[in-house]
Formats: structure tokens, sequence, C-alpha cells
């Protein structure tokens, strides 16, 4: 099984976007690099040629570097790289310490799944509906890729990032006192708690999910 090891995001201002991670409790290792768990997000200024902040690329752990071969109407730009990830040991400001899961809407899924599996080296664990949306989850190292069918889009286009924490009360109050805007945390749907920042700066829903006691350490 592959690792997703790096999300290529643009935005279209980068100093506002280091500012807004800032805020939610996020420590950057450079003015345009983040890493979470195994998982670097690597910033990427588009200025006013964005029409849709978000997910621009993503990579994944493998046996030979460079560009994989899937359609770009389906998924993502996919890189595969041979080095090995190297993990954030430390938890954030916010308490994330991995990401739990990655929501991308695709156009078809079958044939995102297959490519994701076949090319990319991911795990597709299980099959279901997301608001009545077919949806698939899809394991790649520490993360779960939460794809979900919408057939009225052109192209891929990220939802949403969602980090795990131990604690979304402690995550809110960290949030706040930086001057970070997030919701109070509520049950989730799969049975723990979730908090969430509004993504108007990033392009995406930025979520912190704290898993249900019975959850921990369970894979998707």
């Amino acid at each position: 099984m592959s690792h997703l090891i790096a999300l290529t995001w643009t935005v279209e201002d980068l100093a506002g976007a280091a500012a807004e991670l800032a805020r939610i409790g996020f420590d950057l290792d450079t003015p345009d690099a983040l890493t979470v768990g195994e998982v670097t997000f690597e910033l990427e200024a588009g200025g006013d040629e964005v029409d849709e902040p978000g997910l621009r690329a993503w990579s994944f752990s493998g046996e030979s570097d460079g560009p994989i071969r899937l359609d770009p109407s389906t998924l993502p730009p996919t890189t595969l790289r041979s080095a090995a990830p190297v993990p954030r040991d430390a938890a954030h400001a916010n308490g994330a310490d991995h990401v739990d899961h990655v929501v991308v809407m695709v156009p078809r899924l079958e044939t995102s799944i297959a490519g994701l599996e076949e090319y990319a080296g991911a795990d597709c664990r299980r099959r279901g509906e997301v608001k009545g949306l077919p949806a698939a989850f899809l394991r790649a190292g520490e993360a779960v890729l939460e794809l979900i069918e919408m057939r009225s889009l052109a192209g891929p286009r990220l939802w949403g990032v969602a980090f795990a924490v131990d604690d979304c009360d402690k995550t809110a109050a960290v949030v706040r006192e930086r001057g970070g805007t997030i919701t109070d945390p509520s049950r989730s749907i799969q049975g723990g708690r979730i908090a969430q920042c509004p993504g108007d700066v990033l392009g995406a829903t930025i979520a912190f999910v704290e898993a249900a006691p019975a959850q921990r350490g369970r894979s998707a």
C-alpha cells in the first residue's frame, strides 16, 4: 500500500493562506509548506489566475519518480515519489498530528477508484453513500481518501481536509485564542466529534476530528 505524502495546494494569496493556517493553529515549516503527520501541504501562489483555490495535484509514495497518466478530468494530476514519507513527529498547536481524511468530489467514481488502486497503490476499503451520493473510501498510508461522485462536475474538486486531534474542545480553544474561526465541536457522522473552519481563504473546509473512544486506532 502506498502513502499519500504531498498535496499541492494552490491559493490566491500565499501570505494570506499562511496567516490563516497560523490562525487556526498550524506551525508552518516554511512560508509555503506545512507538514502534518506524513503529509506535506505545498502551498502554491496562483494569483488572479486561480479560478478556484484548492487541490492542484497530489503525490504518493512509489517505486519510481514521475507523473502518472491518469485522466485529469477524473482525478487531480498525480505523481509518484520514490522517497519514503518523513513524518513530523510532533503535533501542531491545535493538536493535529496526522491527516484523517481528504474529501474529493469526482465526476466518475469507478474510474477514479480504478486509477488510484492500479497506479497509485491506494487500497479501497469500502463503498457507501454520503448524503445520497455514491462514495468510496481508500486508504493511502495514514490518510483516507474519501471520493464522492458528483456527475455534474467537469473535473475533480477538493471539498475539504480533516485532521485528527485528541480533543476538539482544546483545538477550538487554541484556534479562537489565535484569532481563527471554528465551529463548536459536535457529533460527527463517524460517531466521534468534529469542529470545522471555513475555507474562504484556503479554498476548502478544514475540519478537526476526534475519534470516539471505541474507534481509536482502527483503520477505515
